[in-house]
């Protein structure tokens, strides 16, 4: 095989090396993506749990 062919093979494999990693990387970040709204809903909702408490609280009259 000539220095070139093998050139043109190795860079080929390099390069689909490369997309399947990029695919890797972008599915990660989108899984990153979806935790972090995960995140915030969820703190949303422990927000509106707490006002809430504090609110029952208030209308007892109860100290924390």
């Amino acid at each position: 095989m000539s220095a070139a062919a093998e050139l043109k093979r190795d860079t080929l494999a390099l390069q689909h090396e490369y997309d399947s990693l990029n695919r890797l990387f972008e599915a990660k970040h989108e899984e990153l993506d979806l935790i972090h709204a995960d995140i915030r809903r969820e703190t949303a909702r422990l927000e509106k749990i707490r006002a809430e408490i504090k609110r029952i609280k208030a209308h007892f009259g109860v100290q924390s």
